[in-house]
């Protein structure tokens, strides 16, 4: 066989793969927002000006941090597996952290140590896979986006909804006092 018979079947396939991965990942989302356990998070928002990787906003959680009995045991930039539980009011709090994935409950996320902390108590403060909610370009205009600054910064309550399932997360919403972020 010569060199042209190979390269129509090597660019099927690599056609194939290509439209493989960005489906299976798609798949793996809506997986996660339909089998998942819905939970609410308080959180805070932040806008980068990062005009090269899109319009996104970047949420830090009150839930980041979890108190440990040994910070030498947890080292920076491992991965951990997060639980949740609900609390009375309704958000959602760290439950337990763990080293390896937990098998008595499909509803943890994996996440990973900033860093640690040594005061009164030793905490573990953690990083999530759920921190950046990038907003549809086409339905948002940089006054939009202006306006969208304005008014979460006078914001009394910013709520990050996500579903959880086996260690990976989504975001399904954000709602800035009471109200959808997806209603813009």
């Amino acid at each position: 066989m010569n060199l042209k018979s190979y390269i129509l079947p090597s660019f099927i396939i690599l056609a194939l793969i290509q439209i493989a991965i960005p489906v299976k990942m798609i798949l793996d989302n809506e997986k996660i927002h339909a089998q998942g356990k819905e939970y609410r998070l308080k959180a805070k928002l932040e806008y980068p000006d990062a005009t090269l990787s899109g319009k996104y906003i970047r949420l830090s959680y009150e839930q980041d941090k979890f108190p440990v009995e040994h910070d030498s045991i947890w080292q920076n930039g491992e991965t951990v597996f997060v639980v949740f539980k609900t609390d009375s009011s309704g958000y959602a709090v760290i439950d337990s952290l763990f080293k390896s994935k937990p098998e008595f409950t499909p509803n943890f996320v994996e996440a990973k140590i900033k860093f640690t902390q040594k005061e009164d108590i030793c905490r573990v403060y953690l990083e999530y896979p759920f921190e950046k909610f990038f907003l549809e370009e086409s339905r948002l205009s940089n006054e939009a986006m202006k306006n969208l600054r304005t008014r979460t910064e006078s914001a009394q309550s910013v709520q990050s909804i996500i579903r959880i399932h086996s260690g990976k997360a989504a975001i399904k919403d954000i709602l800035i006092d009471g109200g959808s972020i997806l209603n813009l």
